[in-house]
């Protein structure tokens, strides 16, 4: 694949912004600096400058300095930074699962088996490269010549409105036909006369009346017989181009036939490829959200890569937070996501790690209980040998809109703004942020267990136990603590 502007590029690469393009917000492709210090596309930068270069502004917003074209330069210096960023294709959300240097990224846009093909016509998306080709030629919103374009109708329609043009304009081609016809004839008569001025200025007619006559006979069969020849030659042309004129008629009409079919046909293997895509997306989707079933018991964990990346994009304000993916309390149960600000939100900023809490609108909440009322613990886990576990409950404040029925996508969040120091998260004696990654485990309390539990409940983290041996053991030490 060959890109005349930027590169595009999924969210979830690591980008700053100053590798992407102003112009067309892409990854910069052969950057340019201009006097002001922001950068575009090469060729971003020709189509902002190409009318009026005098005229042309920086249209980055509190920007506003004239594009002095003098001052311009091939930044060659962040051309060289950006070959080690990490890129994830933009055609992730087709299913391509690479991630890579952006110095390797050109390569696979020009193999990548997920890009998509987008029909200029009907604007439809294809994924396979042979169906996008076998749909060009049968598109319905494709703009094509009339089939009578040699006979001199010029028109430009629609595929789909080709009989209608080919009915409305039935009289207009006969009569281009008829005009065709009628210079082929005239071509005729034409070669009729040019040949009537010969014999009339031949020069046998100055001899001497007996040799006159001998040479005339001669020259007069000579001459018929190349007057028939050539009469007989036009009759042949004549009667091809009305041969020629019959089978554009019936190929028009078996053209238009095998058009009718051919739509019908793409339009249900269009409608069935439609359903076998959704099929296939529900399943997909029930596949993905079966793995964030954890039976009913309202558990997830949570595992969190490249922590130092995201700390310096909370810090530098790129990305104050980061979502964890949605996950249910039940198969028909609670849509929930957690929300955590490494670098701390708003009043804690720069000193404590905050943990929040997302309701969002499930198809089953007319079913569920409302306002969402159940404890909550988040738990940052220690990976080093000390095992000490922060752990944090959350107990829902009922009035708040956090904890809702959700009327949009989601709620505000709610949550627990001072969960842990930064220092200490942070800090080498413990292993919050090991092998720069975090695990943070969110339990719902349907059980309502008493605050005594959790020290119990953290031991039992790592040890490995299934969650059904979990509860077990909690319920045995819950069992001997109130003998």
């Amino acid at each position: 694949m060959t890109t005349k502007f930027g590169f595009p590029f999924d969210s979830d690469s690591t980008v700053n912004v100053r590798y992407i393009c102003r112009s067309c917000n892409n990854l910069l492709n052969k950057p340019k600096q201009v006097s002001c210090g922001h950068r575009y596309c090469s060729d971003c930068l020709e189509e902002l400058t190409k009318n009026k270069p005098e005229n042309n502004i920086c249209p980055i917003s509190g920007c506003g300095q004239l594009l002095n074209l003098d001052d311009i330069f091939y930044d060659r210096a962040i051309e060289n930074e950006m070959k080690n960023i990490d890129i994830v294709c933009y055609n992730k959300v087709n299913g391509c699962s690479w991630r890579g240097k952006f110095s390797q990224y050109q390569e696979h846009l020009n193999i990548c088996e997920y890009i998509a093909f987008i029909c200029d016509s009907c604007g439809i998306t294809f994924t396979d490269k042979t169906m996008f080709v076998q749909h060009q030629q049968t598109c319905l919103k494709a703009i094509i010549s009339c089939p009578l374009w040699k006979f001199g109708c010029d028109a430009k329609i629609l595929r789909e409105t080709l009989q209608e043009h080919i009915d409305a304009s039935t009289v207009d081609h006969l009569q281009m036909i008829a005009d065709q016809l009628t210079s082929l004839i005239d071509a005729q008569n034409n070669f009729r006369y040019q040949q009537q001025q010969q014999q009339q200025q031949d020069p046998v007619l100055s001899l001497p009346f007996n040799q006159q006559g001998q040479q005339k006979n001669l020259t007069s069969a000579t001459l018929t017989m190349t007057q028939n020849a050539s009469i007989l030659a036009l009759q042949n042309d004549l009667l091809k181009q009305k041969q020629l004129i019959e089978q554009l008629h019936n190929e028009n009409k078996s053209l238009s036939l095998k058009l009718k079919q051919r739509d019908d046909l793409l339009s249900q293997t269009r409608v069935d490829l439609k359903l076998s895509q959704a099929d296939f997306l529900d399943l997909r989707k029930e596949f993905e959200l079966s793995k964030t079933f954890i039976h009913d018991n309202g558990i997830y964990l949570w595992k969190i890569e490249r922590i130092n990346q995201k700390l310096n994009d909370a810090v530098n304000g790129k990305q104050i937070y980061i979502n964890s993916p949605v996950f249910y309390s039940s198969i028909n149960g609670y849509k929930l996501c957690t929300k955590l600000y490494l670098n701390g939100d708003q009043s804690v900023r720069n000193t404590h790690l905050s943990l929040y809490i997302t309701v969002c609108r499930n198809k089953y909440d007319d079913l569920l209980e409302w306002p969402f009322k159940y404890p909550i613990t988040f738990c940052l886990y220690d990976q080093s040998l000390k095992r000490e576990h922060i752990l944090n409950t959350l107990t829902p404040d009922l009035q708040s809109d956090s904890f809702k029925q959700p009327v949009l996508e989601s709620n505000k969040s709610g949550g627990i703004p001072k969960f842990c120091p930064l220092f200490k998260v942070f800090s080498k004696d413990y292993g919050y942020a090991k092998n720069d990654t975090m695990y943070i485990k969110t339990f719902i309390d349907f059980k309502s267990y008493p605050q005594t539990i959790w020290p119990e409940w953290a031991k039992l983290q790592m040890s490995g136990f299934s969650e059904y041996a979990e509860h077990q053991r909690l319920a045995d030490f819950l069992s001997k603590s109130q003998q």
